[in-house]
């Protein structure tokens, strides 16, 4: 799985690409907690270069959310397509984080995200 870090203001876009599975749920979720440590409290991952997501991966993702909640923070989802989608929908996580289409949906829905 390959992530990129796109700061923006007041909130980080964590892009992540490729398969989210047992291999690489581990490094993700320091990535997320090493971000959340240093004081993030808005962060939205970009899925829609993901092409496989397991247990091990939704795990991150709740770990992750469980964090920044402590801090009064959120996570969010966007760019979710195919079998991902379908993974989170299955899962009900769908109903559990909220869910954008794209940056710009995100920004529309979250005008303090601005």
């Amino acid at each position: 799985m390959e992530t990129r870090l796109l700061p923006r203001s007041g909130w980080t876009l964590v892009a992540v690409a490729g398969r989210l599975d047992m291999n690489s749920a581990g490094p993700l979720e320091q990535e997320l907690e090493g971000l959340i440590g240093a004081g993030a409290t808005r962060l939205a991952i970009d899925m829609g270069g993901l092409d496989y997501l397991s247990s091990a991966g939704l795990r991150a993702l709740l770990v992750a959310a469980r964090r920044l909640h402590e801090k009064q923070g959120t996570l969010v989802l966007m760019g979710l397509r195919g079998m991902v989608k379908e993974v989170l929908e299955i899962a009900g996580l769908t109903n559990v984080f909220p869910v954008y289409a794209s940056e710009a949906e995100l920004l529309a829905a979250r005008p303090d995200w601005r």
